[in-house]
């Protein structure tokens, strides 16, 4: 790895890309399952359906895809990236990270490793990345994936009905203009068993006895987490928006972790932001955790509802507690 001895001013957004499970799971199929009434998941969610990935599909494999659709837009070669980050909470293999052999696939040696903040280890990778591009002056290669539908119990109503597969990646690199403007973060580990997986960690080892629901993700009161995220992001929003100087009148849009519609829609209201600048884009695809926000983005800027210049808000809040705000320019 090379070192820039003239570290640039600002870190610019160069590149995007997502990928998806290749299965597509429909909300009648849950209704079914959980004897629930038509429209029922959707009502309360603001899901339709959900991606999972296919047998022959791990976190590597969507971290990949996604990763060389983000390099291909920004016409920034592999060899050329100086850092790969993976936002992940369900790698490969316990050991090693995920992040090496995803370079290693795409055809790098440049130095590789993953992030574990659940569905903020995005904007957290965002804010570990500005730094590496203004410390190396080099491109950073940027991922968040998940493969949530093999850590959630088919048979808890809860989490079933919410979670999915995806990854979203962006190449960030050295620029002269205003890209990251301002980003902020916080944990509140206190809180951190509202979403857990108990066993499997050095705390509760795999063994034979272990009851089957420790196996999977855990999320005791929702309404707690939902008070929790909305808390979380809201003061990440508007401490952010005071240290870039920016109000939320002027936010073209906000693109939250897209943990549900309600929280989504909740955070607009109390920031004050218009609906129709409150980005929903996966109302067809699941909460994929780190993965959200940069496949919200990546959809944004291909459908053309993202453009240069724009002024985005980031917000997300998740498992640990972990939360983070940043505020961009497209």
């Amino acid at each position: 790895m090379k070192m820039n001895p003239e570290s640039p001013k600002a870190t610019g957004w160069l590149g995007w890309g997502h990928a998806f499970g290749e299965l597509t799971v429909s909300n009648d199929e849950l209704e079914q399952r959980f004897e629930l009434s038509p429209g029922w998941i959707e009502q309360r969610t603001g899901f339709r359906a959900r991606r999972y990935a296919s047998n022959r599909q791990a976190v590597s494999d969507l971290a990949i895809d996604a990763a060389k659709l983000a390099l291909q837009r920004s016409g920034v070669s592999i060899r050329d990236i100086g850092f790969v980050l993976l936002a992940t909470s369900t790698p490969d293999h316990l050991l090693p990270g995920t992040a090496p052999m995803v370079a290693a696939r795409l055809g790098s040696s440049a130095p590789a490793f993953d992030l574990m903040a659940a569905c903020s280890g995005f904007a957290y990778g965002w804010m570990t990345a500005d730094h590496l591009v203004k410390g190396s002056g080099q491109p950073v290669l940027l991922i968040g994936a998940n493969v949530l539908s093999r850590r959630v119990n088919p048979q808890n109503l809860q989490t079933a009905i919410l979670f999915g597969d995806a990854a979203g990646a962006v190449v960030l690199g050295p620029t002269s203009e205003a890209g990251i403007v301002a980003a902020i973060g916080h944990s509140a580990g206190e809180h951190a068993t509202q979403l857990i997986i108990p066993a499997g960690g050095s705390r509760q080892p795999w063994h034979p006895d272990i009851l089957a629901a420790d196996r999977f993700m855990q999320m005791p009161s929702g309404q707690f987490v939902f008070k929790l995220a909305i808390q979380a992001m809201l003061a990440d929003c508007d401490a952010v928006l005071k240290q870039a100087e920016v109000t939320s009148s002027e936010i073209d849009w906000l693109i939250a972790h897209q943990a549900s519609y309600r929280i989504v829609a909740e955070l607009g209201k109390r920031l004050e932001i218009p609906a129709e600048r409150v980005a929903w884009w996966l109302a067809d695809y699941g909460n994929s955790s780190a993965a959200t926000i940069p496949v919200a983005l990546s959809l944004g800027r291909e459908q053309g509802l993202i453009r240069p210049g724009q002024t985005i808000l980031l917000a997300a809040a998740g498992a640990g507690f972990c939360s983070a705000a940043s505020v961009l320019r497209a």
